[in-house]
């Protein structure tokens, strides 16, 4: 069918159902639409630190791509994928992990084509309680993150951040990225929590990417493995 009530640019909620000549109605699927200008859904995913300084590093790289994987499978175009790390994986197209790499990728990358909507950015590798070691000579404070973060909300992505950080000390993350600009949206998700149960890398990922795999959203999908990292 068609609908001309869609008068005003932006992104719009549809419910969408059948009903039969009885009166009997089916359960509504929802489903969001734009009109005007398409925006598109980015992902960032790095991979912070180096064979010299990560023992696992290469075993790291590998884990990423099942996030690469569930990305493109949930409609990510390879070019709206910002893929970072040290070493290459494969024939994905990779960015070395440095500073002006993750600044040019949270400004002038999501600026490219029409824009961006919303953003998900997964984080994995070297790190402490103050933020990332990106390689042997660049550290990534978490409230530095947060900074360009806020500029990004505040003047070119409309919709939702959800980060996602997968490292040893990810539950400080959470108080340093929290309180985004006013009306603005940001979901951060770290794989432990302050001075929690560390679980090897790449146990929380490998769980919570099967279930966004499974078209959980992205809540769903953290209270599914949150269950079954506790139990």
């Amino acid at each position: 069918g068609e609908c001309d009530k869609l008068d005003r640019e932006g992104p719009y909620q549809v419910a969408i159902y059948a009903y039969d000549e009885t009166g009997n109605i089916s359960k509504p699927y929802l489903r969001e639409v734009s009109v005007g200008p398409v925006l598109k859904h980015k992902a960032i995913v790095i991979v912070a630190g180096s064979e010299d300084i990560h023992p696992r590093y290469q075993e790291l790289v590998g884990n990423t791509k099942q996030v690469y994987d569930t990305l493109r499978s949930e409609g990510y175009n390879q070019d709206d994928i910002n893929y970072m790390a040290n070493v290459s994986l494969g024939d994905i197209t990779t960015r070395t992990v440095t500073l002006d790499n993750v600044k040019v990728a949270l400004t002038t990358w999501l600026q490219e084509g029409m824009g961006t909507q919303d953003l998900v950015i997964y984080l994995t590798g070297s790190g402490n309680k103050k933020g990332w070691q990106l390689n042997k000579e660049e550290f990534l404070a978490f409230a530095t993150l947060k900074e360009w973060l806020d500029d990004l909300q505040n003047t070119q992505l409309p919709g939702p951040v959800v980060v996602i950080d997968e490292g040893l000390e990810s539950g400080y993350l959470l108080p340093a990225l929290a309180n985004p600009p006013e009306g603005k949206q940001r979901i951060v998700i770290s794989s432990t929590k302050q001075d929690g149960p560390i679980y090897q890398e790449g146990e929380f990922s490998n769980l919570f990417w099967q279930e966004i795999a499974k078209a959980f959203n992205v809540r769903e999908a953290f209270a599914h493995i949150e269950g079954a990292l506790s139990s």
